[in-house]
């Protein structure tokens, strides 16, 4: 299963959403319970919706089985860590040899398979 929002002209095409209102966009749509107010959209909208949220658009996955498509199809969008601006000043840059902030890489697979075989073990 493959899934694109790029339309052939280049522009984004998103999933179906609410109508948003100025500014705000969709945030009223969350309501006092988020998680029930995302079910309700599901039921109009589909099990994939996006939401603009003020200036971030989001997208939502309420199917388990569209979940586990999109996370085997994508897994490299999801799996990096951000690097906090903190770690990677100009004075300490351990940053670039621990395995805790190091992007996933071929290294970063061996430094792994390493640490669980000698460190994670009995």
């Amino acid at each position: 299963m493959a899934l694109s929002f790029i339309s052939r002209g280049g522009h984004k095409r998103l999933p179906p959403r609410p109508r948003p209102y100025p500014v705000i966009e969709n945030l009223l749509e969350l309501g006092g319970k988020p998680h029930e107010s995302l079910a309700k959209l599901a039921k109009i909208y589909g099990p994939i919706i996006s939401l603009r949220l003020g200036q971030v658009t989001a997208i939502v996955v309420s199917s388990p089985s569209m979940v586990k498509a999109i996370l085997q199809n994508h897994d490299l969008s999801f799996c990096d860590r951000k690097v906090l601006e903190a770690i990677m000043s100009k004075t300490y840059r351990r940053h670039e040899f621990s395995l805790v902030w190091m992007p996933v890489s071929a290294l970063w697979k061996n430094l792994r398979k390493i640490c669980n075989t000698h460190i994670f073990t009995n």
